[in-house]
């Protein structure tokens, strides 16, 4: 299992990887993490670092492999950690995008990462501001987005993204089909 997380890792931090390359790699992640907390009862501190490392200079990257991460995440250290670095830049970049003519990608996945990140907190009665915090930052966004009047496309592609993420959530959780 050591060698596979290396593996994942080292592929994570390719630069020249395609988008649905990498979209696979978070789905192996998901994969191995479930095992690890599921049979080994311990978390991958190589994953919690390189989220935190990318947090700030590949935020779409880092913020893509934490919403992979649909298994429940019972390690305090692990979260924690990721959110401190991740959280900021989820609340930067969820402030609404001004031009409809750039690729506004990064608003949904801030948008899909705060709603993660939602999840995985709540299980800390320590975190429950945050977790208060983030869902008004987000609603917040959405009301803004639809009194400039963009909210057409990238509200809807948020909330299909959020979908897939709940179905995902509901698989792993064993609630859903």
């Amino acid at each position: 299992m050591r060698e596979l997380q290396t593996l994942l890792i080292s592929c994570l931090k390719q630069e020249r990887i395609s988008g649905s390359m990498f979209r696979v790699l978070g789905k192996v992640v998901n994969h191995v993490v479930c095992e690890m907390f599921k049979h080994q009862d311990i978390a991958w501190d190589g994953l919690r670092d390189y989220i935190v490392s990318q947090s700030k200079t590949k935020f779409q990257r880092a913020v893509y492999i934490f919403q992979c991460l649909t298994t429940p995440l019972e390690d305090d250290e692990f979260v924690i950690h990721v959110m401190e670095n991740l959280l900021p830049e989820i609340r930067i970049r969820l402030n609404p995008p001004r031009d409809l003519l750039v690729d506004n990608s990064c608003w949904v996945l801030a948008f899909t990462g705060a709603f993660c990140a939602t999840i995985h907190l709540r299980e800390f009665p320590s975190q429950a501001e945050s977790v208060k915090e983030i869902a008004n930052k987000m609603i917040d966004s959405v009301r803004e987005l639809v009194e400039i009047g963009i909210e057409v496309g990238l509200v809807r592609r948020a909330f299909r993204d959020l979908e897939n993420i709940v179905k995902n959530l509901n698989k792993w959780n064993g609630t859903g089909s």
